[in-house]
């Protein structure tokens, strides 16, 4: 008796309608997945590419695993074929590698022809990120963003001040100096938006101050 015959996670001899139904069903796990993802975002700009990413991905885990069915002999093949590959892209965020897995496991469940344990299993980490994402668990405070912009120096109050009011909750000043040998001047602010969600608009309620001019709105050093 064979033991890795026996043991094979994916069944041998899949029919080609399995085949097909297993990768549909790798499609809709990864685009639950994907939903998730997009809808607990707090960036304005979200990454299109690694949305697609995560929809491609499944699909193609769950096809490798049904080629590799209970082959050994496949598995190493296909480890020291990835081994060949250089993965150089740079991820800024943890929670997008979490999604990489959360995509990765729901294309091997799919892989097993199993569709009952692979879609509770996923629905059931997607309503626990909704619910973390919901009702803020965990979370003490929105991170600070650090604000620089340049204005021409006037007299009276600064026409931003009433901007800032309307969108942020907290702005602590940081630096100002004068730049443009003298004719302008460069605010640097550590500020909290009062949702994170209102980004484009308070960048876009700043630059329609008359004199705001460069603004730049970062993630301040050091914070996730």
């Amino acid at each position: 008796m064979n033991f890795f015959d026996q043991s094979s996670i994916v069944p041998h001899n899949l029919l080609a309608s399995e085949v097909v139904l297993n990768i549909l069903l790798a499609f809709l796990l990864s685009s639950i997945c994907a939903g998730t993802y997009v809808f607990t975002s707090r960036s304005s700009a979200t990454n299109r590419s690694l949305i697609h990413t995560l929809i491609i991905l499944s699909m193609v885990i769950a096809f490798v695993m049904m080629v590799i069915g209970g082959n050994l002999a496949r598995a190493f093949s296909l480890v020291g074929a990835l081994s060949l590959i250089r993965f150089r892209t740079v991820v800024r965020d943890n929670r997008d590698i979490a999604f990489v897995f959360f995509s990765l496991a729901a294309g091997m469940a799919a892989a097993t022809g199993l569709a009952l344990v692979a879609i509770s299993g996923t629905l059931a980490i997607a309503m626990v990120i909704l619910a973390i994402d919901r009702f803020s668990l965990w979370k003490k405070h929105d991170p600070y963003l650090m604000l620089r912009f340049s204005m021409i120096p006037a007299e009276g109050e600064p026409v931003f001040y009433k901007v800032f009011d309307k969108h942020l909750a907290d702005a602590k000043l940081q630096v100002v100096k004068l730049v443009q040998l003298g004719q302008m001047l460069e605010y640097t602010y550590h500020v909290q938006l009062s949702q994170a969600e209102e980004e484009t608009a308070f960048i876009t309620a700043l630059s329609a101050e008359e004199g705001v001019d460069r603004i730049v709105l970062s993630l301040v050093e050091g914070q996730a």
